[in-house]
């Protein structure tokens, strides 16, 4: 919310900051508003010192900081000649990033605490992402509870659904959306960073990504990550089945692994 309204402030002070700092409370970008929250400050700012200080905050080299100086100075030039800043506006700044900068801190102890207390947990070090993995065992309680993936994807709220009520029968299937809305959000965000790349241009989870891909050729991306997350589901059902640490495998490994479990099963009957 503080950082909605300080974004919304952001526009009339610097309209096309964003186009400088696309995360505003980045360290870089708060050090810039709370020491230089107006177009006439920034503007006469010290070059080398700001540029020093970008470089500095950001662990980044002196050209990228440079480049950066160069963006800001020309969103200053530009809220100059606009001068829609309200006269207030510097005050409201400083006490907003006050407060962000103490809600980072509160959420910082408190990931740490979860991080803790996570340590002891088996089924959550078996997940990948401790807060993520934390979140998902704290909400589902009892693993023991469910005793296949469906009743697990269903527990989850992402299971279809057909919206009836009375005589009226309906036709579209959507999302249930029951139990805990905490799980779908953590499940969307890990269905997200699953098909995102890595630092090296490597997709973190090819084989996930080769899923969505293949979903989203005849299905609207929304439509897809919920697929996406229907998947992850049966993977952390797999993983916490069987208690043993998630690792990626390629579709052939997949199928080998399966007809040797087949294999087992039927020489044992």
């Amino acid at each position: 919310m503080y950082k909605n309204n300080l974004i919304s402030l952001i526009d009339q002070v610097f309209p096309g900051y964003n186009t400088a700092f696309s995360n505003i409370t980045s360290k870089a970008s708060l050090y810039i508003l709370k020491n230089y929250p107006s177009a006439e400050k920034l503007l006469n700012a010290d070059k080398g010192t700001l540029i020093t200080t970008l470089a500095t905050l950001s662990r980044k080299s002196l050209k990228w900081a440079k480049t950066k100086y160069n963006a800001l100075i020309d969103v200053a030039k530009s809220a100059l000649k606009i001068g829609c800043a309200p006269k207030s506006s510097e005050i409201v700044i400083k006490s907003m990033i006050t407060i962000l900068k103490t809600l980072i801190e509160q959420k910082s102890m408190i990931e740490k605490e979860i991080k803790a207390i996570a340590e002891n947990i088996e089924e959550v070090k078996l997940l990948i992402g401790i807060i993520s993995a934390a979140i998902f065992i704290s909400e589902i309680r009892d693993f023991n509870n469910f005793k296949n993936a469906r009743k697990l994807v269903a527990f989850c709220g992402i299971d279809p659904a057909v919206v009836e009520s009375g005589k009226f029968k309906g036709n579209k299937v959507k999302m249930s959306k029951r139990g805990s809305g905490y799980l779908r959000r953590v499940l969307f965000m890990i269905a997200l960073a699953s098909i995102r790349k890595n630092r090296n241009s490597q997709y973190i989870n090819p084989i996930l990504y080769n899923y969505y891909s293949i979903k989203i050729k005849s299905k609207p991306k929304k439509v897809a990550l919920v697929a996406l997350m229907h998947k992850i589901v049966n993977y952390i059902f797999a993983v916490l089945r069987d208690k043993k640490p998630f690792r990626i495998i390629t579709l052939e490994e997949h199928n080998k692994l399966y007809r040797q479990s087949k294999l087992k099963l039927s020489l044992v009957s």
